[in-house]
């Protein structure tokens, strides 16, 4: 039974990927050096929805959105419906439940 359940856990870990991603692997990912995604997050890319910068200055990729940023580059309202969809489902666009 543990190994089982072991076995679950280790397989829904090496599924999942992480929603956000550093520098580095932001930049395998979109197949692209370091300084040509800097380049992009300047010119192209909008700070909250795009990428965040944590405390402590790194910056964070939002693994979704910039695939989908980078597939519909030419195409705005493409990307700006992927935008939305993000934005509502995060928690605090969620409706709240009122109890009885």
């Amino acid at each position: 039974m543990e190994q089982a359940l072991l076995e679950a856990i280790q397989n829904i870990s090496a599924n999942f990927q992480a929603p956000f991603l550093d520098k580095h692997e932001a930049a395998k990912l979109l197949k692209c050096h370091p300084d040509t995604l800097k380049k992009w997050r300047d010119q192209h890319m909008e700070e909250g929805i795009h990428f965040f910068q944590n405390p402590g200055g790194e910056y964070l990729y939002n693994r979704e959105l910039i695939i989908d940023w980078m597939v519909n580059r030419n195409d705005q309202a493409a990307h700006l419906q992927a935008i939305a969809v993000w934005n509502s489902r995060k928690l605090c666009n969620q409706k709240r439940r009122r109890s009885a």
